[in-house]
């Protein structure tokens, strides 16, 4: 049983028009009404309620306070490990000691390879001229080389027995890179006393390299064959 909406007659739930007035009856859905009976709920609560699964707080994430020291310890011997020198034996260091000698001595070729090139000449009493500014990069590139050597050398831990010379070979490289440095500070402005300089370091250089064990006969030979194979290849 129901009622007419438009003048209040009762009619039959199957009727499709008012017998009173005539007016068809709009009857809803059954999902219709329960969608009506939905907003309905929501209106009168104001809004839905929040998903369960949201508007909680995320649990912090327990870190293990030992794990992360042992990574930390780990992490610092292997810095410590990596950065070392490395500890080579006599015969390892025999060899790089002579293919040291060999690369210096191959910096100074190409030098002088520069010098030839350019055509300019440079005798024991040279006189400084605007020429001399395109050797520049060449002896910037020797002094590169000579402190690339040394840097190779630093990296290293010799043996006991070659303890000294290795200290000796340093200061060799160390006295041939202050050398190019001050060719080529002559080469840029002529100051005569760079050019001093770099002959007061090239003979602190030979003195060094005449105390050193790799100056005698035995290892002057294989220092020039090595010389004489690298240059050949």
């Amino acid at each position: 049983m129901g009622f007419c909406t438009q003048c209040g007659n009762s009619i039959e739930a199957t009727s499709r028009f008012c017998g009173k007035c005539g007016s068809e009856i709009k009857r809803q859905e059954p999902n219709q009404s329960l969608q009506a009976e939905n907003k309905q709920s929501t209106n009168s609560s104001g809004s839905r309620l929040q998903d369960p699964m949201h508007g909680q707080n995320t649990p912090k994430r327990k870190y293990d306070k030992k794990a992360i020291g042992i990574i930390l310890a780990i992490s610092i011997c292997l810095i410590i490990y990596l950065g070392s020198p490395k500890k080579l034996t006599e015969q390892e260091y025999q060899d790089l000691a002579i293919e040291i000698l060999v690369k210096d001595k191959l910096a100074m070729d190409n030098f002088s390879d520069a010098i030839d090139y350019s055509g300019i000449y440079m005798g024991l009493e040279p006189e400084w001229s605007e020429e001399y500014k395109q050797l520049i990069e060449p002896a910037k590139n020797l002094e590169k080389d000579f402190e690339d050597l040394s840097d190779r050398l630093e990296k290293v831990k010799p043996p006991e027995y070659f303890v000294y010379e290795h200290e000796n070979l340093l200061k060799v490289l160390n006295a041939h890179k202050n050398m190019a440095s001050n060719i080529g500070s002559y080469l840029i402005a002529g100051d005569e006393e760079y050019m001093e300089l770099f002959e007061e370091y090239e003979n602190t250089a030979d003195e060094y390299l005449d105390e050193s064990i790799f100056a005698n006969e035995k290892y002057e030979e294989q220092v020039m064959e090595t010389y004489r194979k690298m240059t050949i290849d």
